[in-house]
This record gives structure tokens, C-alpha cells and sequence, in this order.
């Protein structure tokens, strides 16, 4: 478990075709961003979304940038994240 593995990951093609599948999915069953990020929380983590992730959230879209393609990038990185690819 290292940051190269998180590198691999999030260029990975799997990973680009599986991101953009949930991302559709979020965005096509919701519009609002609050739900966007509660469903890509429990997608990803199998959890809500924390006060901090919310505010984390909220910087990675500043600006107003709520689109698919964007939400794809999101969920990416969700994917390479150390909390998806561990088990507790």
C-alpha cells in the first residue's frame, strides 16, 4: 500500500471506464449536489459523507462546476483512495 499503487489506479483504464459508469449514474438519478455526494459516498465507502469530506467536496468543486465529467474525476480518486482499497 503505497502511492504508486494510487498512481496505477487512478490512470488505470478500469478505473476511468468504472469512474465514468458511477459517475453517469450519479448524475443521471440525482441534481443536487448534497445527493451527488451522499450517493458517491455510499457508492465508493459504503457511508455518508463527513463534515470534512463535505468541505473537501465543496473545494474540489468550487466555482460551480457540477458536471459529469467532472464528477467522474471525483469518483476517481475515490476509488484511489486508501479507504476504498483497504478493508477495516
Amino acid at each position: 500500500n503505497v502511492p504508486g499503487q494510487a498512481l496505477v489506479l487512478i490512470n488505470s483504464p478500469e478505473i476511468k471506464q468504472w469512474s465514468e459508469a458511477a459517475a453517469a449514474r450519479i448524475c443521471r438519478n440525482h441534481s443536487d449536489f448534497s445527493e451527488r455526494l451522499d450517493e458517491a459516498y455510499r457508492c465508493c465507502f459504503q457511508r455518508m459523507p463527513t463534515t470534512e469530506d463535505r468541505e473537501l467536496a465543496a473545494t474540489f468543486f468550487a466555482g460551480g462546476v457540477n458536471t459529469t465529467s467532472r464528477w467522474q474525476s471525483f469518483v476517481a480518486a475515490m476509488f484511489a483512495a486508501t479507504e476504498f482499497r483497504l478493508l477495516d
